[in-house]
């Protein structure tokens, strides 16, 4: 069966954008100038600000122009942004559900695993255990019971708060930013998520 050409698209996508930070983090990693020089190199020091700066626009871009491609990828897995989704995790633990409005879909700037990946922001986030009928709140289950869906490689983070969330680059609607949500990392290629199902027993549901 051919790939569709988004997930190609996709992946050169977060090759760029995994280059971009690469390169971004190299101009942080020291200061450009010792304070004793900073007097001296003002001129420099405020271009080398607007250099850093251009980092964040162009990351801030390339999530932009990426979104057409996202949905078409979000098309494929039968999901949508503003609806809902539903994960189930299963381990020798048990068999849990988290589910709430996908809100956001963007680019993964990490390599998880080896995969390239997009991330998902779940917001009024919901979870439910074994056999128990409904859904409820996060503090009422907990960590432990509801570990098959917040451990393992699907990169499932709960709960997520304002300092949680506004990590270097990673731009979040305000709205959310103090809400209780879940974010998912999941791979671009349908492959490695068939895989991911099969090993992980991770699967939208």
């Amino acid at each position: 069966m051919a790939k569709p050409p988004f997930e190609q698209d996709l992946v050169s996508m977060v090759s760029s954008l995994i280059h971009l930070r690469t390169i971004g983090e190299e101009l942080r990693k020291k200061p450009f100038a010792i304070p004793r020089m900073e007097a001296a190199l003002r001129e420099s020091l405020g271009a080398f600000a607007d250099l850093t700066s251009s980092f964040e626009r162009t990351e801030e871009t390339l999530q932009r122009e990426a979104q057409p491609y996202l949905a078409q990828w979000l098309t494929a897995q039968g999901l949508q942004l503003g609806g809902e989704a539903v994960f189930e995790g299963t381990s020798a633990l048990g068999v849990a559900r988290v589910r709430g409005g996908l809100s956001v879909v963007r680019l993964c700037p990490n390599m998880i695993f080896g995969r390239r990946c997009v991330e998902l922001i779940l917001e009024d986030a919901t979870f439910a255990v074994g056999a128990l009928p409904g859904y409820t709140h996060f503090e009422t289950l907990g960590q432990a019971q509801l570990s098959p869906v917040l451990n393992g490689v699907q990169g499932v983070r709960i709960p997520v708060t304002k300092d949680g969330y506004l990590g270097r680059h990673l731009s979040v609607p305000d709205a959310l930013l103090d809400r209780h949500v879940v974010r998912i990392t999941l791979p671009i290629k349908q492959t490695d998520i068939d895989s991911l199902v099969r090993s992980s027993h991770f699967r939208r549901i």
